[in-house]
């Protein structure tokens, strides 16, 4: 179930140095109630956690893409055994 979180309305750029936009996007009931009870555990908004996970998780994803790139180049295996351990950083687990 989905609940409102109260806020103060923003005329001014937040912690990124941008002023948010509203954007319109569907997500399965499933995805919903995961991206809900996350950013309930964790202490932050929807729109908060989707905007860590836009900014981390895809700068780190192209990251390990161009390093994936460089490795076929190179005809070299790639170590991923850190990427786990980043994403829970980024969910803000131990």
């Amino acid at each position: 179930m989905l609940k409102a979180v109260a806020r103060a309305k923003r005329a001014k750029p937040d912690k990124y140095g941008e002023i948010k936009q509203r954007y319109m996007f569907m997500l399965t009931e499933t995805a919903s109630n995961e991206l809900e009870a996350a950013s309930e555990e964790i202490g932050v908004t929807r729109s908060e956690l989707l905007e860590r996970l836009v900014r981390q998780f895809l700068d780190q994803l192209l990251t390990e893409e161009k390093k994936v790139a460089a490795a076929n180049e190179r005809g070299s295996v790639l170590d991923l055994s850190g990427l786990g351990e980043n994403l829970n950083k980024l969910a803000g687990k131990p």
